[in-house]
């Protein structure tokens, strides 16, 4: 009889460590699951806020907004423009060569902040440059990073390209307008 009840105690002690330890897997992937959940509508509220911005500097302001709320990481967005008469030797570097430096990456790895490209399909518009804090990124804020700075890029040159146009209407509308009266004051 004690025989039995030590196949039973031994049986039992099995089942309940594989119960445990799949409980234990199981509140892992819901934390998990939770966690990428919050950041899906984290995402799609950051995306959705684009859609109401059309200026550029609203939309440098709304992304270095989302990338402090969304990885805490302080931040700055140069322009092309703002490039061209940067002083930072690095962000420069980044704009010219297309291609990530500081801290911890190939080129000025010693500093303590990064700066990315920021491309559109077709060109750099810009560069992100964000204060590291001595810590890498993990790798849901590196997908978010990645999200935010294309969500970034496709709004920036959507308003570059808009500007652009309405720059180009008004040199037409001017340059007509100025034809037009030269014709009229030529009839008379």
């Amino acid at each position: 009889m004690t025989l039995t009840i030590m196949r039973s105690l031994a049986i039992f002690l099995i089942v309940a460590f594989l119960v445990s330890t799949l409980t234990t897997k199981l509140k892992k992937q819901v934390q998990i699951s939770q966690k990428n959940e919050e950041m899906t509508f984290s995402l799609y509220k950051m995306a959705s806020g684009y859609l109401n911005l059309s200026k550029t500097d609203e939309i440098v302001k709304y992304s270095q907004k989302c990338i402090l709320g969304l990885i805490s990481k302080k931040c700055r967005i140069y322009l092309a423009d703002e490039i061209r008469t940067s002083a930072e030797e690095e962000v420069r570097w980044c704009y010219s060569n297309s291609l990530a430096c500081g801290f911890r990456e190939v080129q000025f790895r010693r500093n303590e902040k990064r700066w990315l490209p920021i491309k559109s399909s077709h060109k750099i518009i810009g560069v992100l440059e964000l204060e590291m804090g001595g810590s890498e990124f993990s790798k849901e804020e590196s997908l978010c990073l990645e999200t935010v700075i294309s969500q970034a890029a496709l709004a920036l040159d959507h308003s570059l390209m808009r500007s652009a146009e309405e720059e180009n209407i008004w040199r037409w509308k001017k340059k007509n307008s100025k034809t037009a009266f030269l014709e009229v004051f030529h009839m008379t």
